[in-house]
């Protein structure tokens, strides 16, 4: 997947009156998008550790085709403190709209990534097209996690949850 393809799948997810931007996903199927539960909340407007699947209607915009895109939550992780097995803080957004055939989605890899640099887009105040973070992979620490270490004037702040990070080495997300 080129870098290109890559910036052609991160969507920004909508608070529910349009106003602003909760965050950002990605499309890895033409069915499905990921993007973090606590930026589902915070678009939908309700606590971000409610147990109960959300029912109201998602607004994702693809920027880089200049689309939008009405989604549901099909799956949802919401963030638990303390936390230790499974998954938390992770939402599957189902997609309402058929995408057109340009969109190719994301395809996800399991490499190893450490010591790798990479990039990733996000929507912090300010950015509605997108803004650029890059560095390095550092380790995995977590298990399911990726630590970062950004470049200094390029670094992931509030507005990027929910991105996929672009490894450049092995040019995969």
């Amino acid at each position: 997947m080129s870098e290109q393809s890559f910036e052609a799948c991160i969507t920004r997810l909508f608070t529910i009156d349009k106003n602003g931007i909760a965050g950002t996903g990605f499309l890895v199927s033409e069915k499905y998008a990921i993007t973090c539960a606590h930026v589902v909340a915070k678009a939908l407007r309700i606590p971000e550790n409610d147990c109960n699947k959300p029912d109201g209607k998602l607004y994702l915009g693809v920027p880089h085709h200049r689309l939008e895109i009405e989604a549901e939550v099909e799956i949802w992780h919401p963030v638990l403190p303390n936390f230790k097995e499974g998954y938390s803080d992770i939402a599957i957004l189902k997609l309402l709209n058929k995408l057109p055939s340009c969109i190719q989605p994301m395809v996800i890899s399991e490499q190893n990534f450490r010591e790798h640099p990479f990039r990733t887009y996000g929507f912090p105040t300010g950015f509605d097209r997108s803004s650029l973070a890059q560095g390095k992979i550092v380790g995995n620490p977590l298990g399911d996690r990726v630590e970062v270490e950004c470049e200094q004037d390029k670094c992931i702040e509030p507005g990027f949850s929910g991105a996929p990070i672009w490894d450049e080495t092995s040019m995969a997300p």
